[in-house]
């Protein structure tokens, strides 16, 4: 069957190319940064750090007239059981 080992091939020459691009892209994340405007680098790294930081802290544990306003958005759609909206 040429057609199947014709399309193997494809597929194979395809799938290295694939895998040469991964690596390639890794070489790139580990190579060192250089800019030339540090001012706006340690701002977005700062920005990023925070950003990261309250991703990781845990939520203030809530009221429980904030948590039956969550309960009704999640339960009634933002509509409490009178018909109202939240």
């Amino acid at each position: 069957m040429p057609y199947r080992s014709a399309l193997s091939d494809y597929l194979d020459a395809l799938a290295a190319r694939a895998v040469q691009e991964v690596r390639q892209s890794v070489a790139l994340e580990d190579a060192d940064l250089f800019t030339l405007n540090n001012h706006y680098y340690v701002s977005a790294e700062a920005a990023f750090r925070a950003r990261l930081k309250k991703a990781y802290l845990r939520p203030e544990k809530l009221s429980s007239e904030q948590e039956q306003e969550v309960c009704g958005v999640l339960l009634f759609g933002g509509r409490t059981t009178d018909g109202a909206g939240v």
